[in-house]
Order: C-alpha cells, then sequence, then structure tokens
C-alpha cells in the first residue's frame, strides 16, 4: 500500500510529508525532527496506516486524522468516539485504545489532525 511506505506525520503540527531524514536533529538524547513547512519541533513524527476494518469507522467523511501513536488514519468522528471509550487493559485499568491495532492512545493527544498539502501549484 503506497499511504503505507511513504507519508509521515510530524506529532506538533500534523503536516504530512514522505519518508525522509529533513530536519532531523541527533544532538541531543531524544532525536527530534523538524517540520519542513512551518518548522514546529516535534519528539515523534508517525508512520500512516489505513484503518481497513470498515465497522470501526462511524461514518464515510474524509481521513484527516490519525491515532497517536499508531498512526491509523480515520475520520474525525470516529478518532473522537474511540479516543472517549476506555476498554479493559490489565487487571484493574481502563484505557482509550486503537480500533485497528488495539494500541494504547496517547493521553495527552490522543489523535492529530492532517495537513495535506495538495493543490499548491496552479496550473
Amino acid at each position: 500500500m503506497i499511504l503505507e511506505k511513504l507519508l509521515r506525520v510530524y506529532l506538533a503540527c500534523g503536516h504530512v510529508q514522505g519518508k525522509h531524514e529533513w530536519g532531523l536533529k541527533h544532538g541531543s538524547a531524544t532525536p527530534k525532527f523538524k517540520c519542513p513547512i512551518c518548522m514546529a519541533e516535534s519528539d515523534r513524527i508517525l508512520q500512516l496506516m489505513m484503518g481497513m476494518e470498515s465497522a470501526f469507522h462511524l461514518d464515510s467523511e474524509s481521513l484527516d486524522y490519525a491515532f497517536n501513536p499508531c498512526g491509523h488514519v480515520a475520520s474525525l468522528a470516529t478518532v473522537r468516539y474511540w479516543s472517549r471509550i476506555p476498554l479493559p487493559h490489565g487487571t484493574n485499568s481502563f484505557h482509550p485504545v486503537c480500533p485497528f491495532c488495539t494500541s494504547l492512545l496517547a493521553i495527552d493527544k490522543p489523535f492529530v489532525r492532517l495537513i495535506f498539502q495538495d493543490h499548491c501549484y496552479d496550473d
């Protein structure tokens, strides 16, 4: 699948780019990624993947959001819904998970809005 092989999203800003080494800073203990569009620094970038199970999608709106940290792409209604549903985790806790892969969602930012660079050129 092309989307899985090519696209990454910067967590700080949501800009989507191809796989590249632009802005990668190795100087600190944890690498930082600088978005080439807005120059915002992100601690992580996510590889985007399609959520293929249609039963987990709540609508057929555009896929403009991705779950954090797994990168599965879905609509706003879908990411809002699943990020608010705590499912059992272990024997005594509940956490929201990605419905496509059951990865625990980040507490501070369970999803990110994707900003694609399309229609950049006038023909």
